[in-house]
């Protein structure tokens, strides 16, 4: 069995932020594996490679799930912003190289034209089951925002303030996350939102760090672990 050794590291929190979304970019779920694998290619000499992927095939199957991911991440089917897709797909296929670059252009317009077709059949509170999360920053924009907090209240989802702003949830996973984040006994909150995110994605790490820093969400030393009291 080959030894192992822990190295503990502490950083500022804008090189964690910077380090945390390079490491989203090339694949990795948690900074941690992105850093070992980063020294580990150091330590040994190696040329990094993209998402740890060293053949083509490989690559082309990182490319499509970073492109799903991206996606997923800032397609706001309430904006209906398909300029800015179309603007952050272009900035990542450009970093990719010859027939590679291509194919990330052709999985990227196949993934866009799936959810522009998606979120015009869908409903309000269809397109919060699909996007989970809806914070008030996603449609400050509009003249009425709190209207559409309220239809989707009335439809079944959970409708909160922190800070002064409304968040929605999608009862769904309102309970997943609920389940997800008193099963974390970290005291840390950035490392507890580490593993948040881990557990069910980037949404619920915004989530969990809007709870945590309006109050809303608690370590409890008694029970060691996070509590989420219903809103």
């Amino acid at each position: 069995m080959t030894d192992r050794v822990v190295v503990k590291v502490e950083l500022d929190r804008d090189t964690y932020v910077m380090l945390r979304e390079r490491a989203r970019r090339e694949g990795y779920a948690l900074v941690s594996d992105y850093i070992r694998d980063v020294l580990s290619r150091e330590a040994r000499g190696e040329a990094p490679t993209i998402g740890g992927c060293g053949d083509e095939k490989r690559l082309a199957e990182a490319v499509a799930r970073r492109v799903e991911r991206v996606v997923a991440d800032i397609v706001n089917p309430f904006t209906g912003k398909i300029d800015e897709v179309a603007r952050r797909l272009a900035d990542l296929v450009e970093k990719l190289e010859g027939g590679e670059a291509e194919l990330a252009r052709h999985e990227a317009r196949a993934v866009e034209q799936r959810y522009v077709q998606r979120q015009q059949r869908a409903g309000a509170i269809d397109r919060l089951r699909q996007q989970k999360v809806l914070f008030w920053e996603d449609v400050k924009w509009m003249k009425a925002p709190d209207r559409l907090f309220a239809k989707l209240e009335k439809e079944g989802a959970i409708v909160f303030e922190a800070g002064g702003e409304k968040i929605a949830v999608d009862r769904g996973f309102w309970e997943e996350f609920v389940k997800a984040v008193e099963e974390v006994a970290v005291r840390d909150p950035s490392e507890a939102s580490i593993l948040v995110e881990s557990a069910l994605g980037e949404r619920a790490r915004m989530l969990f760090e809007k709870l945590v820093s309006n109050g809303l969400a608690y370590y409890d030393e008694d029970l060691g672990h996070w509590i989420v009291p219903q809103p």
